[in-house]
């Protein structure tokens, strides 16, 4: 009994020694880790630096902009502005009063549609962070709502010609927003300002009378305004270099930053404690190397500055192989060569995707403006809406816009009177009697009259 009892303990003491040890190699395994792991070499990202141009101060439409914010009326009901400007909502009385109280406001605005250029004075490439103050561009969406409303009013006065001319200024200062080196908040707000002034143009050529010699001088206007995409690959650029500095501060910040920095790098579902294991190991090169994590957020901005020259089809594409965490639980997290890169890269850098399908939808609202006053012109020469879009070239139209989703003509159907896209799906499906593009798979622009 005494041997049996013996041999037991022997078991029981070697199996502690065991897990003994085993603790020992987990808790010393990311130092023992980081001795035999480096980090890479600073990355070359030469290529996707961002340079600001020198624009003449009478030239740039920011200092414009920077002083509608203190001239700008707002009612209480800070709704209202938006109604009015889409036109679910009027009040002549109503609007006048409000156009009256933000005539300045609306001055600076005009100013600002005139200017050549934008380059917002805030930015530093060099030193552009996430703590950057940025301009008031809530006032700058105000404004445009506003100019919006003054082109409907002057609509509903019979002064079609003015009313478009007021919707164009909408166009003009978002282009100019669009073709600058600002970050990729301010390209978003510049495709606000111009989805607005298209969507106007759109209502005023439904409700309104405006013969085909005015429109045949409206319609190559509007072809100055479509996005070159070089503004949105500036913001992809500037974005990185933010984010190259961040990763810099990061591998220095206090323990207490760390955590919150961990606790908001919760994707997926995952827990915070799944996440809280990689808060000791900031400091190990096994789990975050900072040029390594560098190299993987330039080849993203890479990528993405190669798509702004692709369709709609191919940048809207799905991209689940992107994503370098797939499993976040702690024991994998613990395993993970640079883990806090590549959660970073998942959670952030991954979160830019989205810009391109506002962009594609600006495309589309753009090319399918352009169709409805060529669509309206034929009318007003014949009488009847052309069978195919075809008929207007060469006389309305020099050629047929593309879908931006997927590279062929925009579609066009007579019986329904609607222009439309295939949408972020590529399938064509007849579009939709829905003018809510987020709730219909094709886009659809309705032929009122």
């Amino acid at each position: 009994m005494k041997k049996i009892l013996s041999k037991i303990a022997i078991i029981f003491s070697v199996l502690a020694v065991l897990i003994l040890i085993l603790l020992v190699i987990i808790l010393f395994l990311p130092s023992v880790l980081s001795l035999f792991s480096k980090d890479i070499d600073p990355p070359d990202v030469s290529d996707i630096q961002v340079k600001i141009l020198a624009i003449n101060t009478e030239n740039n439409s920011y200092f414009d902009l920077i002083k509608i914010d203190k001239n700008i009326y707002i009612p209480e009901d800070k709704m209202l502005i938006l109604n009015y400007a889409q036109g679910e909502s009027w009040n002549d009385e109503v609007v006048a009063d409000l156009l009256s109280k933000n005539s300045e406001a609306l001055s600076y605005f005009t100013d600002a549609s005139i200017r050549s250029a934008y380059q917002d004075m805030t930015i530093d490439p060099a030193t552009f962070s996430a703590n950057t103050i940025l301009p008031p561009m809530s006032s700058w969406r105000t404004a445009s709502q506003l100019s919006s409303i003054k082109a409907r009013y002057l609509a509903k006065q019979g002064k079609t010609t003015e009313a478009i001319e007021e919707a164009f200024k909408s166009l003009a200062v978002g282009h100019q927003i669009q073709n600058s080196q600002s970050p990729l908040i301010e390209y978003l707000v510049s495709l606000a300002l111009k989805n607005l002034a298209l969507q106007t143009m759109q209502s005023i050529i439904t409700d309104n009378k405006l013969s085909t010699a005015e429109i045949t001088k409206i319609i190559p206007k509007i072809d100055l305004y479509l996005d070159n995409g070089e503004g949105l690959k500036n913001a992809f650029k500037l974005e990185g270099m933010m984010g190259s500095r961040e990763l810099d501060s990061i591998a220095y910040v206090s323990n207490k930053t760390m955590e919150e920095i961990v606790n908001n790098l919760t994707a997926d579902g995952a827990e915070k404690d799944s996440l809280g294991i990689l808060t000791v190991g900031r400091n190990k090169n096994y789990y975050f190397k900072v040029n390594k994590t560098k190299q993987i957020a330039a080849e993203y901005v890479r990528n993405q500055v190669k798509n702004v020259d692709e369709t709609c089809e191919v940048s809207l594409r799905p991209r689940n192989e992107e994503k370098l965490v797939t499993d976040l639980s702690p024991t994998s997290l613990y395993f993970s060569e640079n883990a806090i890169g590549k959660i970073m890269h998942d959670t952030v850098m991954l979160g830019l995707n989205g810009v391109f399908e506002k962009r594609c939808e600006e495309n589309f609202r753009l090319s399918s403006t352009k169709l409805l006053f060529a669509i309206k012109a034929y009318k007003n020469d014949r009488g009847e809406l052309p069978p195919v879009l075809a008929d207007l070239t060469p006389i309305y139209i020099d050629s047929i816009p593309k879908d931006p989703y997927d590279g062929e003509d925009v579609r066009y159907d007579i019986n329904k009177k609607i222009i439309y896209s295939v949408g972020k799906n590529g399938k064509d499906l007849g579009g939709s009697d829905d003018v809510d593009w987020n709730k219909s798979e094709n886009p659809s622009v309705k032929i009122g009259f």
